[in-house]
């Protein structure tokens, strides 16, 4: 029987020099569809690993990062899902 894992709810920011993977536990506030408020757990000038869900959840503490800075470039088009799960291509301001 396995035990149950407690969620805690936090981020991985990368380390001073190693460039690795550190999780650290943090308190939020105010939620919305893409932002959240981090009230405690990292200070000023801490790197916080961000990317996709689905990779965030796979990473291990100590794990080796790599630093990508690149601006997000973000397309023109946006997608639109209707009630029946299929996906429409829209352009913005339409």
């Amino acid at each position: 029987m396995k035990a149950n894992k407690e969620e805690i709810t936090g981020v991985f920011v990368v380390t001073n020099g190693a460039n690795k993977a550190a999780f650290r536990k943090v308190d939020t506030g105010i939620s919305g569809a893409t932002d959240t408020e981090v009230l405690s757990g990292v200070a000023e000038g801490d790197r916080i690993i961000t990317g996709p869900y689905q990779v965030i959840r796979t990473i291990k503490n100590g794990a080796v990062v790599k630093i990508d800075n690149k601006p997000v470039i973000r397309s023109r088009r946006r997608k639109r899902t209707h009630a029946h799960g299929r996906v429409a291509d829209g352009r913005i301001g339409r």
